[in-house]
């Protein structure tokens, strides 16, 4: 049996593992819809039934209840979750089965799909559009990544060391299976949307050239407490309307910089799926250990600074607090 015989059957051996794993998630599924259903009648019959008793046996058995349903909506999710998890993995398994027997039909389409022109050398060949060898060899998972590959597969310099550096890479990246499969399925698993690396970089820089003082947080924060201390004093008849007062020097300081602020953050709402996708490949990718694949490993060299990792979880934060603020 050679090689291409024993990746078809071990394929075909995944894609039984996970049909009969979908199965049996899904009919454990069924029965959490149940179970959730019957946990959430039992807690709301007890409850009632405890404030009937005494007012104070009825918040204890609301509380009690609602924490059961809690736990049991949690457990639940988790498995949906696992679910989704498997038919993504199922989907990028027949996705390589479908490469392996060049099926054309189940194989989707590159992220950038432009079909050659009728007299060129892309045309001649079927180096794009549907049926070519973009069509496929195309994995990409962002637009800059398809457009990459496009440019070197129809380079018509031959630059024989560069050609074998990259031969030596896809040989090695063929084999890294765990890394390709995990890398897709962490890809698929946050946005079916491709990556547009470039508007993440255009963001990046548009927002390095706002100047925000760094006092503006921690002073703001302050203003925010101290009004809302005064609000509730005001509103138990201790103290008199001075909030008024600290609420106009918030409101003036908030209206200085919310235009700066607020055009990093509608961006920001629109990247954040974006970023967050962006980041955690880079991040996989850097920590990924290519022990055995020297040649990859060089080229992916970039990426794996803990530095990179630093500054991407970074900014990650900094993003989710920017739409939390929002």
């Amino acid at each position: 049996m050679n090689l291409y015989d024993s990746r078809v059957i071990e394929t075909e051996n995944v894609v039984k593992r996970l049909q009969g794993r979908i199965n049996f998630l899904t009919a454990k599924s069924n029965k959490f819809s149940t179970t959730r259903l019957l946990v959430f009648i039992s807690g709301m019959i007890i409850t009632i039934a405890a404030f009937i008793i005494s007012k104070e046996i009825g918040w204890i058995f609301s509380i009690l209840s609602i924490a059961a349903f809690s736990i049991t909506v949690h457990l639940h999710n988790k498995l949906l979750m696992g679910i989704r998890r498997a038919f993504v993995y199922l989907k990028i398994k027949l996705e390589n089965k479908a490469r392996m027997n060049i099926d054309w039909e189940k194989i989707p389409l590159p992220v950038i799909n432009i079909p050659s022109d009728e007299q060129s050398l892309g045309k001649d060949l079927d180096l794009f559009g549907s049926r070519s060898l973009q069509h496929l060899t195309d994995l990409a998972v962002s637009y800059e990544g398809s457009d990459l590959l496009r440019k070197w597969i129809s380079n018509k310099t031959a630059d024989h060391k560069t050609i074998s550096e990259r031969q030596n890479i896809i040989k090695e990246l063929s084999a890294e299976t765990r890394y390709r499969d995990k890398f897709l399925l962490k890809a698929y698993m946050i946005s079916k949307n491709p990556l547009q690396c470039a508007k993440i970089l255009n963001w990046i820089g548009k927002s390095s050239d706002v100047k925000i003082p760094g006092w503006l947080l921690p002073v703001s924060s302050v203003l925010i407490l101290i009004y809302t201390t005064l609000f509730i004093l005001n509103v138990i008849d201790i103290a008199g309307p001075v909030w008024f007062g600290i609420f106009l020097l918030y409101f003036f300081l908030y209206s200085s910089y919310q235009k700066k602020i607020g055009m990093i953050v509608e961006e920001a709402s629109t990247l954040e799926s974006q970023f967050k996708k962006f980041s955690l490949l880079i991040i996989y990718t850097g920590t990924f250990s290519f022990e055995n694949s020297p040649n990859l490993k060089k080229f992916l060299d970039p990426l794996a600074g803990k530095d990179t990792n630093v500054k991407l979880k970074s900014l990650q934060k900094i993003i989710t607090a920017l739409l939390i603020r929002e």
